[in-house]
């Protein structure tokens, strides 16, 4: 008796997640970028200049993505703008000692 009641939890879990997972598709016009100046943000400078991340997003279908970088003064702001949620994602150089 306790293995079915086993199996049906796992079963019933199994669907929450599956519905879960289906809810969580949510699409985004614009993606917030926080960024320090400095040498380890070349590769996203070219990805910014060459419009890489617009491009592969028009290509899998997606509608218009617009991506926009907000410079930072150094680790701290760019730290506080990416857990404030004023941007999507951060990126940083290696610290310097």
């Amino acid at each position: 008796m306790s293995q079915i009641r086993f199996t049906t939890g796992r079963l019933i879990l199994a669907a929450l997640f599956a519905l879960s997972v289906a809810w969580a598709n949510a699409e985004v016009a614009e993606i917030r970028v926080a960024r320090t100046v400095g040498i380890g943000d070349l590769p996203f400078m070219v990805m910014q200049d060459r419009q890489l991340v617009e491009k592969h997003a028009k290509a899998l279908g997606s509608n218009a993505i617009e991506v926009s970088a907000v410079a930072g003064g150094g680790g701290t702001v760019v730290l506080d703008a990416l857990l404030s949620g004023a941007a999507h994602f951060a990126i940083m150089g290696t610290p310097r000692r």
